[in-house]
């Protein structure tokens, strides 16, 4: 988004652990809290950190991509500490706002973590998460979606496969629920267990037909990258894709079409066995993508005007220069 933008681009893979090390004489959350090992790990990046401590102070803003709560522990990333040095705003982009979730902010509050003001402005996909907001200039936040464009997901499927996402602990009875009806129905089930690489991964969303997410996602990546291969989503629940959610005139939630929500094993075995009956490997996942982009275009093609009018906003007239390192 930001390259469309116009705007000059830098990426820092290792940006996290650049931001660990500079809290090298705080004790640190993780088990290499141990004040020799910062040291040494201080000692053994620090001309690379002089080098990207320079580039940071030529940018416009700064971008941080990291997970909630992670973004907002105290004694993990030292942001203040970036903040001083390059005297430039600092933001994150996370799947979703903190202060949409009452879960993770009181949370932080209880253990006297760092709350929704400390970054200078907060981006998110989506607007929604345990309960929906409306992004403002005065909340520092906006809504930009995701740039999907260079994964290569396209609508694509040979056959009906049905796909579980990874076993989650808590959550077994579920599972075994799906498991049980796809054996009984002799549906072909890919499950994800182990490690992949990205491209991996990528293909086992092509391949599917049908995903099982198996808990409530604050998000869900695999969610939008299997939409985009065309390949429906089954859950029990609607708040399982919480980010997703849409609403009625009557303030109701509901998911469109491109989700499949069952209520009990036999209705599961009956909307598998409706929807392999109905598949057509060129047509349904170009229908369901098409739902897809209808309701959740941004999660494709992102928001480059939402991100530009919060970067011009923290941006003063006299800076020029289009600079973003993220």
């Amino acid at each position: 988004m930001c390259n469309k933008l116009g705007y000059e681009v830098s990426v820092y893979d290792d940006g996290t652990q650049f931001l660990e090390r500079l809290l090298f004489f705080k004790k640190h959350r993780s088990n290499k809290g141990r004040f020799h090992f910062r040291i040494r790990q201080r000692l053994i990046h620090l001309i690379k950190d002089i080098r990207l401590v320079r580039k940071l102070k030529q940018a416009d803003l700064v971008i941080l991509s990291e997970c909630i709560p992670n973004a907002y522990w105290r004694g993990l990333f030292g942001i203040e500490e970036l903040r001083k040095v390059v005297r430039k705003p600092i933001c994150l982009y996370e799947v979703y706002y903190l202060g949409n979730s009452d879960t993770h902010t009181n949370l932080l509050k209880f253990n006297r973590h760092h709350d929704v003001n400390r970054y200078d402005w907060n981006f998110s996909v989506s607007a929604v998460t345990e309960k929906k907001g409306v992004p403002s200039l005065t909340l520092k936040w906006s809504v930009i979606g995701l740039d999907l464009h260079d994964t290569g997901l396209q609508p694509c499927k040979k056959e009906f496969i049905a796909l579980l996402d990874f076993a989650q602990p808590g959550f077994e009875d579920e599972r075994k629920m799906q498991l049980d009806a796809l054996e009984e129905l002799n549906i072909k089930t890919i499950l994800l267990e182990g490690e992949y690489s990205m491209a991996e991964i990528r293909e086992q969303y092509k391949a599917a037909a049908v995903l099982f997410i198996q808990f409530p996602e604050a998000f869900g990546m695999p969610i939008a990258e299997c939409l985009s291969t065309g390949t429906n989503i089954l859950l029990p629940d609607i708040n399982w894709a919480m980010s997703w959610r849409k609403e009625n005139e009557s303030g109701e939630h509901y998911l469109p079409s491109c989700f499949t929500k069952y209520d009990s094993a036999v209705d599961l075995k009956e909307k598998l066995t409706r929807m392999r009956e109905t598949f057509d490997s060129h047509q349904t996942p170009l229908q369901t993508n098409a739902v897809f982009m209808d309701h959740y275009g941004s999660f494709f093609n992102g928001d480059p005007a939402s991100l530009e009018t919060a970067v011009q906003h923290m941006l003063t007239a006299k800076d020029t220069s289009k600079k973003v390192h993220y």
